[in-house]
């Protein structure tokens, strides 16, 4: 009886540390032997200084996994060393749009693969400047094309470079001797400008024209009085030929009628005087010239009377065409 009670006994002692055995594997295993994670690998071609085991992957903000392996290869492009890097996905953190969560591998597998033609790539970023740590960042970037360095992609996670492996790519481009040299150039031949006294000379320069417009503006204050002065003489010489010129166009118009009548009386003369003498005689030809000479003095009178009339500053000004 005391033998059945020891074997009893030595068997929940078993079967105890056995349960307490498996308890702590999922305690010290943090349950993910429970739980149906895949891994996937990725590979970067740059340092991945601050990520080590337990680093967290992560999908705009939210954790979705950890590292698990981080590993050198070598030999394996052109850069000749290849950081493969591990890291499990917890499927519980994924939900599909039904609400329902990941059960098994193959759906989450099919949810990644879908997510990768969508673009997802995975970047190495800082997490923390002060304690250099980094993590798994995975977004996405569908003008990435997709490299696949694995055996078997369907495992693979394609990468893109950081944002600091970015910046200093584009500042490796940057020509940094040649623009030190444009520098010291462009110095020396601001020191050589500056030393000329080439700027001396031009604010010299600019100071003697400056002086010079001054001048030039002083002057010109004196323009408008004298302006007026002269408009004032000329308003005074035209109001002043204004009022005489009546009084000499009538004496002149008095004139005219009577040197018309006198014409007139010498024109009847000589039509009586051609009736005594001979058509060819001089004393005819003294009388036809006379009349001509006569008529043009006559019309040259009356023009010019006309001329008086409408533009009585014509005396000042002299003849402008004919009367």
């Amino acid at each position: 009886m005391n033998l059945e009670k020891h074997k009893a006994g030595v068997g929940a002692f078993i079967i105890g540390t056995i349960v307490l055995l498996i308890a702590g594997i999922i305690a010290l295993g943090g349950g993910k032997y429970m739980t149906t994670d895949t891994e996937y690998v990725l590979y970067f071609n740059s340092s991945v200084s601050g990520l080590s085991i337990g680093s967290p992957v992560m999908l705009r903000g939210v954790p979705l996994g950890s590292v698990t392996r981080i590993t050198l290869m070598a030999n394996a492009s052109n850069v000749g060393v290849t950081t493969p890097v591990n890291i499990r996905i917890n499927a519980d953190n994924l939900v599909l749009a039904t609400g329902e969560h990941v059960s098994d591998e193959n759906t989450e597998q099919e949810i990644i693969r879908d997510m990768i033609s969508k673009g997802m790539r995975a970047q190495l970023q800082t997490s923390s400047f002060l304690t250099g740590q980094s993590r798994i960042q995975l977004d996405f970037y569908p003008d990435h094309k997709a490299q696949f360095l694995s055996p078997n992609p369907l495992l693979e996670i394609p990468t893109i470079a950081s944002p600091i492996e970015s910046l200093q790519k584009s500042l490796g481009k940057i020509p940094v001797d040649e623009l030190v040299a444009n520098l010291e150039h462009s110095i020396v031949q601001i020191n050589a400008f500056l030393s000329s006294g080439a700027i001396q000379r031009t604010f010299s320069a600019i100071e003697g024209t400056f002086t010079a417009s001054q001048a030039l503006l002083q002057d010109m204050k004196d323009v408008p009085s004298l302006l007026e002065r002269v408009l004032a003489n000329l308003a005074d010489s035209t109001d002043h030929l204004r009022a005489q010129t009546p009084a000499a166009l009538t004496d002149l118009r008095t004139a005219l009628k009577d040197f018309d009548l006198a014409f007139r009386q010498l024109q009847s003369f000589a039509q009586s005087s051609q009736q005594l003498v001979a058509p060819d005689s001089p004393l005819t030809n003294s009388l036809n010239r006379l009349l001509r000479d006569g008529s043009a003095a006559a019309r040259s009178l009356r023009n010019f009377a006309d001329t008086l009339e409408r533009n009585p500053e014509a005396i000042l000004r002299g003849r402008q065409g004919a009367y």
